[in-house]
């Protein structure tokens, strides 16, 4: 994956823009003096371009000597536009592996410069530290960010997440709650500086955000990204088309014109610039070349024959082919391995590149050398659902060495079959469940999707789908819960065992609601009961009211609006077929488990209810036998309320408008509600933690449960210091206690001095480079 994930901006209109922009202004001040830098999008265009393809040739080599990134394996860049129409560049990056440590310890979100008392942030001297100063004044003009209502602030909160939280070690810290690194920020006045690399800053001369990619996930998202296509289509209006949607009677020229008007997306100028100048919108560095093979299975491939073939000795030899002929000293070798490692020339190399030249010829009497580097290669892929056969086939071209392609089926019926036969033989085996979950993640499928491949298979494949990794045991054959082993889970306790015997009756009614407090088991018990079903060979639905909320119940739950299609702005139903696949994955449910119900409103209640009431009604009057799914929901009712934008409800009131007990359903709800705490045996406490969920605690309920660790406001302000850590419950008080302990770390004229920016510019050539970018710009 890339290690490094760079935004390069445009400069056209800050005090500080790059000369270019005054030299395009200044001869269009000579055409007419009204005409700016916007209404020159292809001059524009092109400055960008060529300043950044300069850049790159500089600085992203994989040259021996390191450029500002060490040394540069790879890169990609996707072009896309700003609000304002200015083009930006993202950029992921591979670096050589002794580098990547140092490029990812210089990355930063400090201001340089010292800091007074009062926290405010201070020039570095020029006349001691130039290029400190400089920083400076560019991260401090480039690099703030400033929050927008109507950008990033439109839903109440900065979706960037500004101000940062504030971090003080030098090297990138991984954020687990939050999924993503914190860089250098130790003041506050760092808190809205967007991350950045000092050299990159200082080379590029306007904004610039690097960041350290933080999972294979966000890899796999960033490429997908990056490699888009642009959206194309065709709309073909004939004389029925246009006569059934309203448009009958127009000339050819209209119809083209209405064709345009329908597939037509708007652009800036600048983009289409892009487009007019033949640019493409997405740019790769040389190194990246990819080879392609196709790899179908011997009945679904294609021969290819010479120009003058006359006979079948003239079939141009597929990749199995030539790796079957392969020299004996590679006979452990794979075919994926055989291409990605190895290549094949008629002569010797004359001089030494590295190549180890290996022992033997080809079947054609070519020379065989491994590669100093692995080659990128890509074959075909199947998807191992709709095409399992195909998918198994490649799976042991990966895995199997052979000679004669008939031996990968080793005397079995199917692929499949044989691949599970030769992963036995090594000692280790794969599930079909988690090929598919491999190939759903490489393919970065949503979960709806993978939910519903697993249906998929789950029908046509007999697969049986456990809901967590620990139930591999054999379960029972129906849903009956008996007080022995099930299924790999500890043993419920008595009022757990009740409510899963209850929901997993033969005769269970529609809707019910299983709540309680912190630790009672809420989700210990909806795994129990999911996995019921699952073994009784049901079908189960899982979704939350968040993203965050389904991503702990299952890798396959969802959202409660994508799975019932919700719109989750406008909170109205999006339309649903017979056919469509959300259609038939509620239509076929047996149970559909909903968890932390809290935070949904009533409104969405009421939406989901109507959509199963309406689902229900049509499948019932075309199979009179058919029975509406359980419905589970999930959730303590006393914890994290919707988010409700009613006015005259002040902030920590619950609106009883909005919340779900308000739902025309919750009367009619079967409650289960667990009372017995699994996380702790101090009854008291747990009863102190029960009053703090229905009431502000009095004085006398903190100290008895608190004790002496309770202390008062004047207390903690007397406690101040770096010696000490307070825990408060409001953000205020948080702020108030650290400048308190501010003002007794440092007097008031106190500085603290931090180190030149000479440490990380020490070894480049930084005036030689800036002369050259700047130059070749301009």
């Amino acid at each position: 994956m890339p290690h490094l994930f760079v935004t390069l901006t445009s400069d056209e209109f800050t005090s500080s823009r790059w000369k270019a922009f005054d030299n395009l202004e200044k001869i269009l001040s000579e055409i007419d003096p009204k005409l700016k830098w916007r209404d020159a999008p292809v001059e524009a265009v092109k400055i960008f371009r060529h300043r950044l393809h300069t850049f790159c040739r500089l600085f992203l080599t994989p040259a021996k000597k390191p450029g500002i990134f060490g040394r540069v394996k790879h890169w990609i860049i996707r072009f896309e536009n700003q609000g304002r129409g200015s083009l930006h560049a993202h950029m992921p990056l591979w670096i050589h592996e002794e580098d990547v440590e140092q490029v990812w310890s210089e990355i930063t979100a400090r201001i340089p410069g010292g800091t007074s008392s009062n926290g405010k942030c201070l020039r570095p001297d020029p006349d001691t530290d130039l290029l400190s100063a400089e920083l400076h004044d560019l991260v401090k003009r480039k690099q703030m960010h400033f929050c927008s209502r109507k950008i990033c602030r439109a839903s109440g909160r900065c979706a960037l997440h500004f101000p940062k939280h504030l971090q003080e070690e030098i090297e990138p810290q991984y954020n687990t709650e939050m999924k993503r690194y914190e860089y250098h920020r130790p003041r506050p006045c760092d808190r809205n500086i967007v991350e950045y690399h000092p050299l990159l800053l200082l080379l590029w001369g306007a904004h610039c955000n690097v960041q350290k990619c933080s999972s294979e996930d966000f890899s796999k998202y960033l490429m997908k990204y990056m490699m888009k296509i642009e959206p194309r289509g065709e709309l073909v209006l004939d004389d029925n088309i246009s006569t059934s949607i309203g448009l009958g009677g127009l000339t050819d020229v209209q119809k083209k014109a209405a064709s345009a008007m329908f597939l037509s997306r708007p652009v800036s100028t600048q983009e289409a610039a892009m487009h007019l100048l033949g640019y493409s919108m997405i740019e790769r560095s040389p190194s990246l070349s990819v080879e392609f093979i196709s790899t179908p299975p011997p009945e679904k491939r294609m021969h290819i024959f010479k120009h003058d073939a006359a006979c079948m000795d003239n079939v141009v030899p597929h990749a199995i082919d030539k790796y079957a002929g392969r020299p004996d000293s590679l006979e452990n070798v794979t075919f994926t391995e055989y291409f990605q490692y190895y290549t094949t020339r008629k002569q010797k190399y004359t001089r030494a590149n590295g190549s180890i030249l290996c022992d033997g010829f080809t079947w054609d009497n070519q020379f065989v050398y491994k590669r100093t580097a692995p080659h990128l290669v890509r074959f075909s892929q199947y998807n191992p659902v709709h095409n399992p056969e195909a998918y198994f086939y490649n799976q042991l071209l990966a895995q199997k060495p052979f000679r004669s392609e008939a031996s990968l089926l080793s005397g079995c019926s199917s692929y499949y079959h044989a691949y599970l036969k030769h992963m036995l033989s090594k000692g280790t085996s794969k599930s079909l469940e988690d090929h598919i979950l491999e190939y759903t993640k490489r393919n970065l499928y949503s979960n709806v999707d993978i939910g519903a491949m697993l249906e998929i298979a789950r029908s046509n494949l007999q697969l049986d789908v456990p809901l967590d990794d620990d139930d591999n045991n054999d379960g029972p054959s129906d849903c009956k819960y008996t007080n022995t082993e099930f299924f790999g889970l500890s043993n419920p306790d008595e009022k757990q065992a009740e409510v899963i015997h209850e929901l997993c009756s033969e005769y269970c009614p529609t809707y019910h609601l299983l709540t309680g407090g912190p630790g009672c088991g809420k989700t210990f018990v909806t795994k129990h009961i999911a996995n019921a079903y699952i073994k009784a060979g049901k079908k189960v639905l899982l979704a939350a009211s968040t993203g965050a909320a389904a991503r702990r119940l299952s890798k396959t739950a969802v959202t409660a609006h994508r799975l019932f299609a919700i719109n989750p702005i406008f909170q109205f139903l999006t339309p649903l077929h017979p056919g469509h696949e959300m259609y038939e994955l509620l239509l076929h449910a047996d149970i559909i488990i909903i968890d932390e119900v809290s935070m949904l409103t009533a409104s969405i209640m009421n939406i989901i209810v109507h959509r199963l009431e309406v689902l229900s009604h049509a499948a019932q009057q075309a199979n009179p036998d058919y029975r509406p799914p359980v419905v589970l929901l999930v959730g303590d009712m006393k914890q994290l309320p919707p988010v409700c934008k009613c006015k005259g409800v002040s902030e920590g009131d619950v609106c009883k408008t909005c919340h779900i007990s308000s739902s025309k359903i919750y009367g009619d709800l079967i409650r289960h509600e667990l009372k017995k705490s699994h996380r702790c045996n101090n009854d008291d406490y747990i009863e102190f933690l029960n009053v703090i969920r229905h009431r502000r605690p009095t004085n006398t309920e903190l100290l008895l449960a608190l004790g002496d660790k309770c202390i008062s406001h004047d207390s903690a302000m007397t406690c101040a210091g770096g010696e000490h850590t307070i825990l408060c419950s409001h953000l205020q008080d948080t702020i108030e206690f650290n400048n308190a302990a501010l003002k007794q770390s440092f007097t008031d004229n106190e500085i603290m001095d931090v180190p030149p920016m000479s440490n990380i510019l020490d070894g480049h050539h930084l005036e030689k480079w800036r002369d050259e970018i700047v130059s070749n710009t301009v």
